[in-house]
């Protein structure tokens, strides 16, 4: 029989690796600052980060996380449903739902997991019409919600608006974009979208994670993101 753990020894990757140009998983050993870490102990400039801001090596936040880690350990203990959700995670929730303008904010570890806990949402009576350019975590969540899932061309609002137009009115139809799009980089059609998602009855699923906190006046996303409000929520 074939072993199936085989496929977790690639050759062309440990190849790769031996010659010392394999970009994965390189361990970071410190952060100097400006823009800086360390790596296999040179001094880099780091141009691939998700660290827009450099929030990363506040020295603010620093403060205040080793001032939460001495008051409350560690780790939580437990899941949020049970018994780890701390009073700081409902004062973080509270005020990014007033800084985004929504009624209210959930906060998780990563933003697979925030696209993941979509799922919930996703059931087999439910219909997701997706930019064929969103997240991979989306799909994922599609896929655990049971939901079928149509994907139109990018930013394409006259595929978008036929394929709603032909939906099945009994069924949820939910409509997955991202603010900006995490590898082209430009922005959603999102005024084209609310309409379109108004018209129909729609929901708005939106994955804010390249723009919130970085465009737009305050940091709520593009202008593109802040001009609708109802029928689409939010997701950071």
């Amino acid at each position: 029989m074939t072993d199936p753990f085989r496929k977790c020894r690639l050759p062309e990757a440990e190849t790769l690796a031996a010659t010392g140009l394999y970009p994965y998983y390189l361990p970071v050993e410190g952060r100097p600052g400006g823009g800086e870490v360390v790596v296999g102990g040179r001094r880099v400039l780091m141009a691939g980060s998700n660290d827009y801001l450099a929030l990363a090596d506040d020295p603010r936040l620093k403060e205040a996380g080793a001032e939460a880690l001495q008051r409350l350990g560690s780790g939580n203990s437990g899941s949020r449903v049970l018994n780890g959700t701390l009073a700081l995670h409902e004062t973080l929730e509270r005020e990014l739902a007033a800084f985004l303008g929504h009624e209210a904010a959930m906060v998780v570890s990563t933003g697979y997991q925030a696209n993941l806990a979509l799922s919930a949402l996703f059931g087999p009576r439910d219909v997701l019409f997706a930019d064929r350019r969103i997240h991979a975590s989306l799909i994922d969540a599609a896929r655990l919600g049971q939901a079928t899932l149509r994907r139109y061309r990018h930013n394409d609002m006259t595929q978008l608006a036929g394929m709603l137009e032909a939906a099945d009115p009994e069924a949820g139809a939910i409509v997955l974009t991202e603010g900006m799009f995490s590898v082209g980089g430009d922005l959603c059609d999102l005024p084209g979208i609310a309409k379109l998602a108004a018209r129909h009855g729609a929901r708005v699923v939106l994955d804010s994670a390249h723009d919130a906190g970085l465009l737009g006046a305050g940091g709520r996303g593009p202008p593109s993101t802040t001009a609708c409000s109802r029928p689409w929520t939010c997701r950071r």
